[in-house]
């Protein structure tokens, strides 16, 4: 029993409960679950997203941001967070779709990272937006999702072709 109540009252235990509360926070903050800790219905989109950034994944869907685009938009938007690669590099320039696509990933990127600062998870938003956005296949991506030749979109990029198939697959 003593040893019980020394592990409860440990430093790296109270830590954990400092950190499960900060994440308590950010999902009532971002509305996934309500003042009971139960879940809601944005709660319950993100548990099903389990290939990228849930968080962000979920944002998305609740703001509509695919509503308007087309399906190859789309599949370049998700390239952006299921991309690993990190040799990939970005293309010298995006079309002016693409770029706004990546603009408004980045900023919804910078917002959900402050959220999580501002919660007290350890968190740098700008580091958040680096590590969770990855442009470098955004434009092979589109172009595939277009119906270019998948041996023409290896021309594209230094990508590994396993890591490519990976990504847009």
């Amino acid at each position: 029993r003593i040893e019980q109540n020394a592990h409860s009252l440990s430093d790296r235990n109270l830590s954990l409960i400092q950190v499960f509360d900060a994440k308590l926070e950010l999902l009532r903050r971002l509305q996934y679950i309500n003042d009971y800790n139960m879940l809601e219905l944005k709660g319950h989109v993100c548990c099903t997203i389990n290939s990228a950034y849930e968080l962000m994944v979920t944002e998305l869907i609740f703001e509509d941001a695919f509503n308007d685009l087309s399906p190859a938009e789309c599949v370049a938007l998700l390239s952006c967070l299921t991309a690993q690669d990190k040799s990939a590099t970005e293309p010298p320039k995006l079309p002016e779709n693409l770029g706004n696509i990546k603009e408004k990933l980045v900023q919804l990127a910078g917002w959900l990272g402050a959220i999580q600062h501002e919660c007290g998870i350890d968190t740098n938003p700008e580091h958040y937006t680096e590590t969770a956005l990855k442009f470098g296949l955004m434009l092979v991506a589109y172009e595939w999702a277009n119906g270019k030749p998948f041996h023409e979109i290896c021309q594209m990029t230094t990508v590994l072709e396993g890591s490519l198939v990976r990504c847009i697959t």
